[in-house]
């Protein structure tokens, strides 16, 4: 009867979503467990924003992950070509002339500019703000375009970095924006902006955002990138339930799911049209520790947080947490205990003399009763200075991993006298709340940026680094930061153990575990290549069989 139950909701589900879609046999679909928050580069966060957006909008270099090396490596995409001028830290770029945006403006070198400047702006606070410390900038890290770029013709821009500064092409891997579209926009207003329509120039094109049910992209026809054999649609499902993206994944409604249960794997493996195919070294998950007051940060203070401001507080709280049991237990091993944020698939850099701290209920309560963290009237709750430890843990909805984790953790800290309430919140209001430093204590996951860029999330200027969501602020930690700017790769990886040392012993969040992301698809799809970068990577590149 359940099973019967489950498939009637799957059918009524699927001819809902099929009456806003069309017919067409060449198209895929992606089961997703939440709706972008935007599809506006400037601002993508999430997986979701940023898996989507990258079908939308090019780069000057087009990424992929090069398994012999294990490195990240790059080919041309709006630049034809380029040519590095190592003496005085420059790149010549020469770009394609066959773009256009989306309303038929011919793309230009003015839009490449004008990206880098947009991007770079405090006003704005876009996602990529303090990637830019390569760059000729002002001091609060804005690039000065005068100085940073000369436009040697109609196609081809010089564009200069900082001396010593090691620049790569990385460092020039960033969505361009169009600048017809967004300089009529005043700047400071920008970030709460309701814009529902985009002018793009990407493989594919936004056809429909159904809030909340899908986002449908069509093939551009006019893109370099495609060709006849480019799959016309790539739909973006929205299933926030596991259980019914896992059943619509079996039965052909959808044909490509990410974050797959372990206890899952087997019975998809015994489906002969689905592929398994397990991503490792990029996605941790964490509990962050607000390092400052919410409400004073709110008043324009930073003062520490009266739970978490204390480094022994929070590696008590990490010791507290039975990390083991999820990587064992939930993960089936697909998975292994986090220590920093630096992956193992980084050999050169990763610190494996780091040893983890290991679930001691014991020890977590000594360390916090040394802290003054104590139950002073028998209520079962730790307190101090007629505080009481007690404080809400915000996860994002539509995850079964977190909400697991979340209710085990939950009971960890009970156990050491500490009251936690989970609270589950819609993507949009914890992102928001996560980058105005609203909440005391959340779980999320990270995913690794390759190369590996500790400076946006752990810096402490938290005007130029909005990604430091637990306002971690260290002196150390900054001038290792500032060196590695002008270091020789050997004491890079010197230098970023000693971060990654500074972190573990500081514990700004409590790292948990390195996830496997269990990717399944249909075979039906073809030419996919899934890595590190991401399972729903260069999709242009995708076929199908049989169309």
């Amino acid at each position: 009867m359940k099973l019967k139950f489950v498939l009637i909701i799957i059918l009524i589900t699927t001819i809902i979503f099929s009456c806003g879609t069309e017919n067409n046999d060449n198209h895929i679909v992606i089961g997703i467990p939440a709706d972008t928050e935007t599809i506006n580069p400037l601002f993508s966060f999430s997986v979701e924003g940023g898996t989507i957006t990258e079908l939308l909008y090019l780069s000057l270099a087009q990424s992929y992950w090069d398994n012999k090396s294990g490195e990240m490596k790059y080919i041309p995409m709006i630049a034809k070509d380029w040519a590095w001028n190592r003496d005085d830290n420059s790149i010549v770029i020469t770009i394609r002339d066959d773009i256009f945006w989306s309303d038929g403006v011919k793309f230009s070198i003015d839009d490449i500019i004008f990206s880098f400047d947009i991007y770079s702006d405090p006003k704005v606070q876009s996602r990529a703000l303090g990637y830019f410390e390569k760059f000729i900038t002002y001091e609060n890290g804005h690039v000065d375009t005068s100085k940073t770029f000369e436009k040697l013709d109609n196609n081809k821009l010089k564009i200069k970095f900082k001396v010593d500064s090691k620049p790569q092409i990385f460092d020039i891997d960033l969505l361009i924006v169009p600048k017809h579209f967004w300089s009529k926009f005043n700047r400071e207003e920008i970030p709460t902006l309701n814009i529902n329509t985009f002018v793009t120039c990407g493989a594919y094109k936004l056809e429909k955002w159904e809030k909340e049910q899908a986002v449908i992209l069509a093939k551009n026809p006019k893109s370099f990138l495609v060709s006849d054999e480019t799959i016309d649609k790539i739909i973006f499902k929205i299933i926030p339930e596991y259980q019914n993206r896992l059943s619509q994944l079996m039965v052909g409604d959808i044909d490509f799911m990410e974050d797959i249960k372990t206890d899952d794997i087997a019975g998809l493996k015994n489906i002969s049209n689905l592929n398994v195919v397990p991503i490792s070294g990029r996605d941790f998950d964490y509990i962050g520790w607000n390092n400052i007051s919410p409400i004073d940060y709110a008043n324009s203070k930073i003062t520490p947080n009266k739970f978490f401001g204390n480094p022994e507080v929070r590696r008590a709280l990490t010791i507290a947490l039975d990390r083991d049991m999820v990587v064992n237990e939930y993960l089936n091993g697909y998975g292994a205990i986090a220590s920093s944020p630096v992956s193992k698939i980084f050999t050169s850099i990763y610190d494996s003399t780091i040893v983890k701290l290991a679930f001691n209920t014991q020890l977590a309560k000594s360390i916090l009763k040394t802290e003054g963290w104590i139950d002073t009237n028998g209520d079962g709750t730790i307190d101090k200075n007629g505080t009481e430890f007690s404080f809400v843990m915000h996860i994002p909805s539509g995850n079964p991993r977190r909400e697991f984790a979340a209710s085990l953790f939950q009971n960890n800290l009970k156990t050491i006298g500490i009251d936690v309430i989970i609270e589950s919140n819609e993507l949009g209001y914890f992102i928001d709340n996560l980058f105005e430093k609203q909440f005391d204590a959340w779980m999320a996951a990270w995913v690794v940026p390759i190369p590996t860029n500790l400076k946006i999330s752990w810096y402490s200027d938290l005007e130029q680094t909005p990604l430091n969501f637990s306002s971690f602020q260290n002196k150390e930690i900054d001038e290792l930061f500032n060196k590695l700017e002008t270091v020789n790769e050997k004491e890079e990886a010197k230098i970023y153990k000693e971060i990654q040392y500074i972190l573990y012993k500081n514990q700004p969040y409590s790292f948990l575990y390195w996830i496997d992301n269990i990717a399944s698809y249909n075979n039906r799809i073809t030419n996919i290549s899934i890595s590190p970068l991401g399972a729903i990577k260069n999709c242009w590149e995708w076929k199908l069989n049989n169309y």
